[in-house]
Protein backbone atom coordinates (compact mmCIF):
# COMPACT_ATOMS: atom_id res chain seq x y z
CA UNK A 1 0.00 0.00 0.00
CA UNK A 2 2.86 2.43 0.46
CA UNK A 3 4.62 1.85 -2.22
CA UNK A 4 1.57 2.56 -4.26
CA UNK A 5 0.95 5.53 -2.42
CA UNK A 6 4.55 6.35 -3.18
CA UNK A 7 4.18 5.76 -6.50
CA UNK A 8 0.97 7.97 -7.30
CA UNK A 9 2.91 10.86 -5.22
CA UNK A 10 5.48 10.54 -7.57
CA UNK A 11 3.77 10.63 -10.88
CA UNK A 12 1.78 13.65 -9.29
CA UNK A 13 4.62 15.11 -8.76
CA UNK A 14 5.66 14.69 -12.18
CA UNK A 15 3.25 15.72 -13.88
CA UNK A 16 2.82 19.01 -11.80
CA UNK A 17 6.68 19.47 -13.08
CA UNK A 18 5.44 19.32 -16.48
CA UNK A 19 2.09 21.36 -16.01
CA UNK A 20 4.42 23.76 -15.17
CA UNK A 21 7.30 23.86 -17.59
CA UNK A 22 4.82 23.53 -19.90
CA UNK A 23 3.24 26.96 -18.64
CA UNK A 24 6.46 28.85 -18.60
CA UNK A 25 7.33 27.81 -22.23
CA UNK A 26 3.90 28.38 -23.59
CA UNK A 27 2.98 31.64 -21.89
CA UNK A 28 6.31 33.43 -21.45
CA UNK A 29 8.50 31.80 -24.32
CA UNK A 30 11.97 31.48 -22.42
CA UNK A 31 13.44 30.44 -25.07
CA UNK A 32 13.37 33.48 -26.81
CA UNK A 33 15.89 35.99 -26.14
CA UNK A 34 13.97 39.47 -24.99
CA UNK A 35 14.72 41.73 -27.77
CA UNK A 36 14.56 46.25 -26.61
CA UNK A 37 11.58 46.69 -29.49
CA UNK A 38 9.67 44.07 -27.48
CA UNK A 39 6.76 45.12 -25.35
CA UNK A 40 7.40 42.57 -22.79
CA UNK A 41 6.97 44.73 -19.50
CA UNK A 42 3.93 46.53 -20.74
CA UNK A 43 2.56 42.74 -21.06
CA UNK A 44 3.66 40.87 -18.43
CA UNK A 45 4.80 43.81 -15.95
CA UNK A 46 8.53 42.43 -16.23
CA UNK A 47 10.87 44.72 -14.78
CA UNK A 48 14.29 45.72 -16.93
CA UNK A 49 17.49 46.18 -15.32
CA UNK A 50 20.42 47.17 -17.47
CA UNK A 51 23.74 46.54 -16.35
CA UNK A 52 26.74 46.61 -18.91
CA UNK A 53 24.53 46.26 -21.60
CA UNK A 54 22.57 43.24 -20.54
CA UNK A 55 19.12 43.07 -20.60
CA UNK A 56 18.03 41.27 -17.05
CA UNK A 57 14.06 40.63 -17.12
CA UNK A 58 12.80 39.97 -14.14
CA UNK A 59 9.63 37.60 -15.10
CA UNK A 60 7.13 36.79 -12.28
CA UNK A 61 4.51 34.14 -13.87
CA UNK A 62 0.96 33.29 -11.97
CA UNK A 63 2.88 30.50 -10.66
CA UNK A 64 5.41 32.59 -8.43
CA UNK A 65 8.24 31.46 -10.75
CA UNK A 66 11.42 34.11 -10.86
CA UNK A 67 13.11 33.81 -14.24
CA UNK A 68 16.25 36.18 -15.10
CA UNK A 69 16.39 36.05 -19.04
CA UNK A 70 19.78 37.55 -20.56
CA UNK A 71 19.57 39.27 -24.25
CA UNK A 72 22.68 39.94 -26.14
CA UNK A 73 22.07 43.37 -26.93
CA UNK A 74 24.90 45.50 -26.72
CA UNK A 75 24.21 48.47 -28.78
CA UNK A 76 21.94 49.76 -26.02
CA UNK A 77 23.68 51.05 -23.11
CA UNK A 78 22.50 51.84 -19.43
CA UNK A 79 19.76 53.69 -18.55
CA UNK A 80 19.28 56.46 -16.37
CA UNK A 81 15.44 56.27 -16.13
CA UNK A 82 12.85 53.82 -16.57
CA UNK A 83 8.95 54.89 -17.59
CA UNK A 84 6.39 54.48 -14.51
CA UNK A 85 4.41 51.53 -14.93
CA UNK A 86 1.34 53.74 -15.15
CA UNK A 87 2.54 55.87 -17.86
CA UNK A 88 0.93 55.60 -20.83
CA UNK A 89 1.19 53.04 -23.43
CA UNK A 90 3.62 53.14 -25.55
CA UNK A 91 2.71 54.40 -29.27
CA UNK A 92 -0.41 52.09 -29.17
CA UNK A 93 1.18 49.20 -29.21
CA UNK A 94 -1.45 47.68 -26.83
CA UNK A 95 -4.15 49.61 -28.59
CA UNK A 96 -7.42 47.69 -29.34
CA UNK A 97 -8.32 49.76 -32.55
CA UNK A 98 -9.01 48.16 -35.38
CA UNK A 99 -7.40 50.22 -37.77
CA UNK A 100 -3.51 51.51 -36.53
CA UNK A 101 -3.87 55.41 -36.65
CA UNK A 102 -0.88 57.34 -36.71
CA UNK A 103 1.25 60.66 -35.44
CA UNK A 104 4.11 61.26 -37.65
CA UNK A 105 7.01 63.50 -37.27
CA UNK A 106 7.59 65.24 -40.67
CA UNK A 107 11.20 66.93 -41.73
CA UNK A 108 11.46 66.86 -44.96
CA UNK A 109 14.07 69.62 -46.92
CA UNK A 110 11.02 72.19 -46.71
CA UNK A 111 10.26 72.13 -43.23
CA UNK A 112 11.96 74.62 -40.68
CA UNK A 113 13.20 72.20 -38.11
CA UNK A 114 16.21 74.23 -38.37
CA UNK A 115 19.08 72.23 -36.72
CA UNK A 116 19.74 69.22 -35.61
CA UNK A 117 19.09 69.97 -31.86
CA UNK A 118 15.52 71.40 -32.89
CA UNK A 119 14.95 68.18 -34.69
CA UNK A 120 15.24 66.41 -31.86
CA UNK A 121 13.42 68.56 -29.67
CA UNK A 122 10.72 68.24 -32.46
CA UNK A 123 10.56 64.74 -32.74
CA UNK A 124 10.93 63.35 -29.18
CA UNK A 125 7.82 65.80 -28.18
CA UNK A 126 6.14 64.43 -31.33
CA UNK A 127 6.54 60.89 -30.08
CA UNK A 128 5.40 61.92 -26.61
CA UNK A 129 2.25 63.33 -27.93
CA UNK A 130 1.66 60.21 -29.96
CA UNK A 131 1.69 58.28 -26.70
CA UNK A 132 -0.79 60.98 -24.67
CA UNK A 133 -3.43 60.68 -27.80
CA UNK A 134 -2.77 56.72 -28.16
CA UNK A 135 -1.22 56.77 -31.93
CA UNK A 136 1.58 54.96 -33.48
CA UNK A 137 4.76 57.10 -33.33
CA UNK A 138 6.32 57.00 -36.95
CA UNK A 139 9.18 59.44 -38.38
CA UNK A 140 10.17 60.56 -41.69
CA UNK A 141 13.11 62.71 -41.61
CA UNK A 142 15.39 62.05 -45.36
CA UNK A 143 16.87 65.40 -45.22
CA UNK A 144 19.72 66.20 -45.51
CA UNK A 145 20.93 62.76 -45.49
CA UNK A 146 18.83 59.60 -43.74
CA UNK A 147 18.88 59.38 -40.12
CA UNK A 148 19.50 55.73 -39.94
CA UNK A 149 22.80 55.93 -41.05
CA UNK A 150 23.29 57.33 -37.44
CA UNK A 151 20.55 55.63 -35.34
CA UNK A 152 17.85 52.62 -36.22
CA UNK A 153 14.69 52.06 -34.04
CA UNK A 154 15.21 50.78 -30.81
CA UNK A 155 11.84 49.83 -28.42
CA UNK A 156 9.22 51.92 -31.04
CA UNK A 157 9.27 50.77 -34.84
CA UNK A 158 9.52 54.31 -35.77
CA UNK A 159 10.59 53.48 -39.59
CA UNK A 160 7.15 53.65 -41.85
CA UNK A 161 6.74 50.42 -43.91
CA UNK A 162 5.98 50.55 -47.83
CA UNK A 163 2.24 51.39 -47.95
CA UNK A 164 1.31 51.84 -43.94
CA UNK A 165 0.79 55.76 -44.35
CA UNK A 166 -1.47 57.77 -45.93
CA UNK A 167 0.41 60.30 -47.76
CA UNK A 168 0.78 64.24 -46.72
CA UNK A 169 -1.69 66.11 -47.51
CA UNK A 170 -2.64 70.30 -46.20
CA UNK A 171 -5.19 68.55 -44.16
CA UNK A 172 -3.65 66.27 -42.50
CA UNK A 173 -0.41 68.15 -42.08
CA UNK A 174 0.52 70.10 -38.63
CA UNK A 175 3.07 72.81 -39.00
CA UNK A 176 4.33 73.89 -35.49
CA UNK A 177 7.14 75.93 -37.02
CA UNK A 178 5.29 78.98 -37.62
CA UNK A 179 3.95 81.15 -35.26
CA UNK A 180 0.68 81.08 -36.32
CA UNK A 181 0.52 77.41 -36.60
CA UNK A 182 2.03 76.53 -33.18
CA UNK A 183 -1.06 78.95 -31.99
CA UNK A 184 -3.36 77.15 -33.75
CA UNK A 185 -2.00 73.55 -32.37
CA UNK A 186 -1.90 74.68 -29.28
CA UNK A 187 -5.61 76.02 -29.47
CA UNK A 188 -7.40 73.15 -30.73
CA UNK A 189 -5.50 70.86 -28.33
CA UNK A 190 -6.61 72.52 -26.07
CA UNK A 191 -9.96 72.37 -26.54
CA UNK A 192 -10.31 68.63 -26.54
CA UNK A 193 -10.03 65.75 -27.80
CA UNK A 194 -7.07 65.32 -30.11
CA UNK A 195 -8.18 62.41 -32.17
CA UNK A 196 -11.87 64.12 -32.38
CA UNK A 197 -10.60 67.48 -33.67
CA UNK A 198 -7.76 65.45 -36.22
CA UNK A 199 -9.61 62.65 -37.58
CA UNK A 200 -7.00 61.43 -39.91
CA UNK A 201 -5.62 58.00 -39.59
CA UNK A 202 -2.13 59.44 -40.39
CA UNK A 203 -1.66 63.18 -39.12
CA UNK A 204 1.82 64.31 -39.40
CA UNK A 205 3.47 67.20 -37.29
CA UNK A 206 6.38 69.40 -38.18
CA UNK A 207 7.99 70.52 -35.32
CA UNK A 208 11.55 72.18 -33.96
CA UNK A 209 10.98 72.47 -30.64
CA UNK A 210 9.58 71.08 -27.06
CA UNK A 211 5.92 72.21 -26.60
CA UNK A 212 4.97 69.90 -23.57
CA UNK A 213 5.15 72.64 -21.09
CA UNK A 214 3.23 75.11 -23.44
CA UNK A 215 0.40 72.70 -24.49
CA UNK A 216 0.19 69.87 -21.33
CA UNK A 217 -1.16 72.62 -18.40
CA UNK A 218 -4.43 73.10 -19.19
CA UNK A 219 -5.86 70.30 -21.86
CA UNK A 220 -8.21 67.83 -22.53
CA UNK A 221 -5.54 65.63 -21.44
CA UNK A 222 -4.45 67.44 -17.83
CA UNK A 223 -5.76 64.70 -15.06
CA UNK A 224 -3.66 62.13 -17.58
CA UNK A 225 -0.59 64.25 -17.30
CA UNK A 226 -0.96 64.90 -13.91
CA UNK A 227 -0.81 61.27 -13.22
CA UNK A 228 2.15 60.76 -15.49
CA UNK A 229 4.56 62.90 -13.58
CA UNK A 230 7.54 62.15 -15.39
CA UNK A 231 6.65 64.40 -18.36
CA UNK A 232 6.93 67.56 -15.56
CA UNK A 233 11.03 67.20 -15.90
CA UNK A 234 12.42 68.06 -19.39
CA UNK A 235 15.16 65.52 -18.73
CA UNK A 236 13.59 62.92 -17.76
CA UNK A 237 11.16 63.14 -20.70
CA UNK A 238 13.88 63.80 -23.25
CA UNK A 239 16.07 60.61 -21.50
CA UNK A 240 12.89 58.18 -22.02
CA UNK A 241 11.78 59.39 -24.99
CA UNK A 242 15.10 59.58 -26.84
CA UNK A 243 16.16 56.00 -25.85
CA UNK A 244 12.94 54.71 -26.57
CA UNK A 245 13.11 56.13 -29.81
CA UNK A 246 16.61 55.58 -30.63
CA UNK A 247 19.71 53.59 -30.63
CA UNK A 248 22.99 53.71 -31.79
CA UNK A 249 23.53 52.19 -36.05
CA UNK A 250 25.93 49.69 -36.49
CA UNK A 251 27.58 52.44 -38.77
CA UNK A 252 27.78 55.12 -36.00
CA UNK A 253 29.19 52.15 -33.41
CA UNK A 254 32.41 51.57 -35.64
CA UNK A 255 32.95 55.28 -35.83
CA UNK A 256 32.97 55.51 -31.68
CA UNK A 257 35.11 52.24 -31.84
CA UNK A 258 37.93 53.97 -34.29
CA UNK A 259 37.76 57.20 -32.54
CA UNK A 260 37.42 56.46 -28.44
CA UNK A 261 38.53 52.69 -28.26
CA UNK A 262 36.10 49.58 -27.88
CA UNK A 263 37.04 49.23 -24.08
CA UNK A 264 35.78 52.99 -23.72
CA UNK A 265 32.45 51.58 -25.57
CA UNK A 266 32.50 48.36 -22.96
CA UNK A 267 32.75 50.42 -20.47
CA UNK A 268 29.92 52.33 -21.59
CA UNK A 269 27.53 49.52 -21.85
CA UNK A 270 27.77 50.10 -26.03
CA UNK A 271 29.68 47.06 -26.49
CA UNK A 272 29.73 43.40 -24.96
CA UNK A 273 32.79 42.44 -22.75
CA UNK A 274 35.51 40.84 -24.49
CA UNK A 275 38.89 39.36 -23.55
CA UNK A 276 40.73 40.88 -25.43
CA UNK A 277 39.84 44.27 -26.77
CA UNK A 278 40.93 45.52 -29.74
CA UNK A 279 43.50 48.82 -29.22
CA UNK A 280 43.85 49.81 -33.34
CA UNK A 281 41.52 53.06 -32.37
CA UNK A 282 42.94 56.33 -33.07
CA UNK A 283 42.77 56.92 -28.85
CA UNK A 284 42.24 54.42 -26.48
CA UNK A 285 40.57 56.21 -23.94
CA UNK A 286 39.72 52.59 -22.20
CA UNK A 287 39.40 53.69 -17.98
CA UNK A 288 41.16 56.92 -18.24
CA UNK A 289 38.71 59.95 -17.45
CA UNK A 290 37.13 61.72 -20.34
CA UNK A 291 36.37 65.02 -20.10
CA UNK A 292 34.56 66.76 -22.40
CA UNK A 293 33.16 70.43 -23.29
CA UNK A 294 30.84 71.92 -25.77
CA UNK A 295 31.29 75.55 -26.79
CA UNK A 296 29.61 76.90 -30.36
CA UNK A 297 29.96 80.31 -31.42
CA UNK A 298 26.60 82.16 -30.45
CA UNK A 299 24.45 83.16 -33.77
CA UNK A 300 24.15 86.52 -32.45
CA UNK A 301 26.54 88.31 -29.81
CA UNK A 302 24.21 90.37 -28.55
CA UNK A 303 22.32 87.30 -27.30
CA UNK A 304 21.66 86.60 -23.34
CA UNK A 305 23.70 84.51 -21.69
CA UNK A 306 25.73 83.60 -25.03
CA UNK A 307 29.46 85.28 -23.80
CA UNK A 308 31.80 82.45 -23.97
CA UNK A 309 34.19 81.52 -21.13
CA UNK A 310 37.53 82.14 -21.60
CA UNK A 311 39.58 79.75 -23.12
CA UNK A 312 42.72 79.68 -20.72
CA UNK A 313 40.27 79.55 -17.68
CA UNK A 314 38.42 76.67 -19.65
CA UNK A 315 41.59 75.01 -19.82
CA UNK A 316 42.45 75.31 -16.40
CA UNK A 317 38.46 74.17 -15.29
CA UNK A 318 38.87 70.68 -16.88
CA UNK A 319 42.46 69.78 -16.37
CA UNK A 320 41.28 70.28 -12.56
CA UNK A 321 38.41 67.68 -13.87
CA UNK A 322 40.97 65.16 -14.82
CA UNK A 323 44.48 64.86 -14.98
CA UNK A 324 46.88 66.16 -18.05
CA UNK A 325 49.06 62.54 -18.47
CA UNK A 326 46.19 60.20 -18.21
CA UNK A 327 42.68 61.81 -18.67
CA UNK A 328 41.60 62.61 -22.38
CA UNK A 329 39.98 65.62 -23.34
CA UNK A 330 37.55 66.84 -26.10
CA UNK A 331 36.51 69.85 -26.93
CA UNK A 332 33.23 70.40 -29.74
CA UNK A 333 33.43 73.78 -31.01
CA UNK A 334 32.67 75.62 -34.18
CA UNK A 335 35.42 78.13 -33.15
CA UNK A 336 38.68 77.42 -35.25
CA UNK A 337 40.82 79.64 -32.50
CA UNK A 338 39.28 77.27 -29.45
CA UNK A 339 40.00 74.70 -31.87
CA UNK A 340 43.75 75.41 -32.41
CA UNK A 341 44.58 76.97 -28.56
CA UNK A 342 43.01 73.35 -27.09
CA UNK A 343 45.07 71.38 -29.33
CA UNK A 344 48.53 73.26 -28.15
CA UNK A 345 47.29 72.85 -24.49
CA UNK A 346 45.93 69.47 -24.37
CA UNK A 347 48.34 67.99 -27.03
CA UNK A 348 48.06 64.50 -28.12
CA UNK A 349 45.73 64.13 -24.92
CA UNK A 350 42.92 65.87 -26.99
CA UNK A 351 40.57 63.75 -29.05
CA UNK A 352 40.60 65.19 -32.64
CA UNK A 353 39.22 62.71 -34.86
CA UNK A 354 38.95 65.12 -38.05
CA UNK A 355 35.75 66.86 -37.46
CA UNK A 356 35.21 70.38 -39.69
CA UNK A 357 34.34 73.29 -37.21
CA UNK A 358 31.00 73.92 -38.89
CA UNK A 359 28.57 72.97 -36.87
CA UNK A 360 25.82 75.67 -37.93
CA UNK A 361 23.79 72.67 -39.45
CA UNK A 362 20.76 73.50 -41.28
CA UNK A 363 18.95 71.11 -43.54
CA UNK A 364 20.01 71.83 -46.67
CA UNK A 365 20.11 68.45 -49.50
CA UNK A 366 23.53 68.85 -50.20
CA UNK A 367 26.39 66.69 -49.32
CA UNK A 368 28.21 69.67 -47.15
CA UNK A 369 25.05 69.49 -45.35
CA UNK A 370 25.22 65.70 -44.63
CA UNK A 371 28.57 65.68 -44.00
CA UNK A 372 28.11 68.61 -41.03
CA UNK A 373 25.03 66.53 -39.67
CA UNK A 374 27.39 64.01 -39.13
CA UNK A 375 30.25 65.75 -37.70
CA UNK A 376 27.25 67.06 -35.02
CA UNK A 377 25.70 63.82 -34.18
CA UNK A 378 29.18 62.41 -33.70
CA UNK A 379 29.90 64.91 -31.36
CA UNK A 380 26.85 64.89 -29.58
CA UNK A 381 26.99 61.01 -29.19
CA UNK A 382 31.03 61.75 -27.81
CA UNK A 383 29.63 64.30 -25.52
CA UNK A 384 26.92 62.28 -23.86
CA UNK A 385 29.44 59.59 -23.09
CA UNK A 386 31.70 61.66 -21.16
CA UNK A 387 32.68 61.43 -17.42
CA UNK A 388 32.77 65.07 -17.53
CA UNK A 389 30.59 67.10 -19.37
CA UNK A 390 30.60 71.32 -19.85
CA UNK A 391 27.80 72.69 -22.15
CA UNK A 392 26.46 75.67 -23.04
CA UNK A 393 23.02 76.71 -23.44
CA UNK A 394 23.33 75.53 -27.03
CA UNK A 395 20.56 73.02 -27.90
CA UNK A 396 23.25 70.10 -28.74
CA UNK A 397 24.99 70.12 -25.82
CA UNK A 398 22.30 70.48 -23.41
CA UNK A 399 20.60 67.53 -25.38
CA UNK A 400 23.89 65.48 -25.20
CA UNK A 401 23.50 66.15 -21.47
CA UNK A 402 20.11 64.59 -21.46
CA UNK A 403 20.60 61.88 -23.40
CA UNK A 404 23.44 60.87 -21.04
CA UNK A 405 23.19 58.89 -17.50
CA UNK A 406 25.75 61.37 -15.86
CA UNK A 407 24.63 62.36 -12.48
CA UNK A 408 27.25 64.44 -11.30
CA UNK A 409 29.95 66.35 -12.59
CA UNK A 410 27.87 68.28 -15.24
CA UNK A 411 28.83 71.94 -15.63
CA UNK A 412 27.39 74.96 -17.54
CA UNK A 413 28.92 78.13 -19.40
CA UNK A 414 26.61 80.42 -18.26
CA UNK A 415 27.17 84.19 -19.21
CA UNK A 416 31.20 83.48 -19.62
CA UNK A 417 31.11 81.30 -16.13
CA UNK A 418 31.21 77.50 -15.39
CA UNK A 419 28.54 76.57 -12.74
CA UNK A 420 27.71 73.46 -11.79
CA UNK A 421 24.78 71.43 -13.17
CA UNK A 422 24.80 68.69 -10.58
CA UNK A 423 21.74 66.65 -10.05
Amino acid sequence: MSSKVSLSMFLVTIATIVYVLSRCVTTHNYSAMIHPSDTYEEKHGSLYVRQSGYFQSIIRSELNITRIVHSEVWHTRNELFVYPEDAPTSTGETSKKIKPIFLVYYCNSNARCSNWGESQEGLTFVYSLSRLVDRHFKMIMPNPCNLSQYFTPNKVPWAPLKGELTPPTENNTIDTTTDQGKRDFIANIQAGDFNVKYRHDTVYIRANRDLQDTIFGDTFYAKRIQDWKVTMNARIRFHLAWHELMRPSTEMISSLKHILGESFLIRKGLLPPSENPRRDSMYDVADSQLVCAHVPKPLHTEEENVQTVDIKALHNFMSSKGQLGSSHFFIATDDRNIFVQSKHFFQNHLIDYGAKTLHKYYLQNSMSACDRLTDVVTDQMILSLCDVLIVSHSLVGRLAYFMSNITQSVFLIDNGHIKSLNT
